[in-house]
């Protein structure tokens, strides 16, 4: 039996696209692992990264701060899907920052936000997170990709991460 060309060309379309269970993963940033604070990578004052953050994939930074410091985070967007979400911790675990921005456009529950803590949104691709910093030690900064509830391929995010005191 001869099929059409139409025919050929759409089975022809159908094998040369990847199949993918579950999502297409995109590749990894250079500091992985650091999904945990156990793994996580450890910031210099001053000197930025440049991670992606893949949807179930949390990135995870570590940087230490002393009594009565101001934390100033500074995120800027490199590309892609940019529906992350925040979570601060101190050194006694207690969060001072915290947003679920379920799906994207920072809806969800209200944040969790301890005095001296905010998320500001910078221009269309970039935020500030400012932390008071009440004990001396280490404080985690996770950082998450969502998604949308239909989406096909694993959400990402690359951006610029630079911390700093005050």
């Amino acid at each position: 039996m001869v099929k059409s060309p139409t025919a050929l060309i759409v089975a022809g379309l159908a094998l040369s696209l990847p199949i993918c269970m579950g999502g297409c993963p995109r590749p990894e940033d250079a500091l992985e692992p650091n999904d945990t604070p156990e793994t996580a990578t450890r910031l210099i004052e001053g000197m930025p990264v440049e991670p992606r953050t893949v949807q179930d994939n949390p990135d995870c930074f570590v940087i230490a701060a002393g009594p009565a410091q101001t934390l100033v985070f500074t995120f800027e967007t490199l590309g892609e899907e940019d529906c992350n979400s925040f979570k601060v911790t101190g050194p006694d675990g207690a969060t001072f920052y915290e947003d679920d921005n379920n799906y994207c456009g920072r809806i969800g529950d209200i944040p969790v936000v301890q005095p001296g803590g905010q998320l500001d949104l910078v221009g269309e691709d970039g935020y500030v997170l400012t932390i008071h910093a009440e004990s001396a030690g280490d404080y985690v900064l996770t950082v998450h990709e969502r998604g949308q509830a239909d989406n096909i391929f694993d959400y990402s995010w690359r951006y610029r991460l630079t911390a700093t005191t005050k």
